[in-house]
């Protein structure tokens, strides 16, 4: 299974559901990746870690660490930076519903990723929201985290599916970007 884009929750008004985001792009996209090889034998280069002190070390010897003057670091655990990420970061929010004939394709930033029940318990409130957005007909607006920044994404139903797509903001920010109703 693909790793997720984004792990939390769907929350529409007191109703919450734990989903994962799968990009679209990960299954089928006819992406071919390449690999160095050493030209005499047709070996896979490697990458080793290596520590102009101590040589070669392992992965699990590396932290992070934030440059604060030249050659001087302040190490910074990457747990305590998940605990100060924000209940955001972990939620998509839905605040607004519009008709999916509403959002104006100018909008759609190309960027899809299949919501999908994360775990047993969510299938049932999962496909309760599924049924409910495409029998009215509507999208959902939110803004969500991914990979670290925050997006203006549409949720709506798809086949049988949950479809999440990230859109373009295409004016300035306090204006009316066209895609909430007045």
């Amino acid at each position: 299974m693909p790793h997720p884009a984004f792990q939390g929750h769907l929350r529409i008004s007191l109703v919450s559901v734990p989903v994962r985001a799968i990009s679209t792009a990960e299954s089928g996209s006819g992406h071919i990746a390449f690999n160095q090889l050493h030209e005499k034998c047709h070996r896979r280069i490697q990458y080793k870690k290596f520590c102009p002190v101590h040589g070669q070390i392992n992965a699990d010897e590396i932290v992070s660490g934030y440059e604060y003057e030249k050659d001087q670091y302040v190490v910074v655990d990457t747990d305590e930076l998940e605990a100060l990420r924000i209940e955001k970061d972990h939620s998509i929010d839905v605040k607004q519903f519009v008709k999916a004939d509403q959002v104006d394709p100018l909008h759609l930033a190309g960027k899809d990723y299949f919501l999908v029940p994360d775990g047993s318990i969510a299938q049932k409130p999962y496909h309760l929201i599924h049924a409910a957005m495409a029998k009215a007909g509507v999208c959902g607006i939110s803004q969500v985290v991914l990979s670290r920044r925050e997006e203006l994404v549409m949720v709506r139903p798809l086949d049988r599916l949950l479809v999440m797509t990230a859109l373009n903001e295409v004016c300035r920010p306090g204006e009316n970007s066209g895609i909430f109703p007045r």
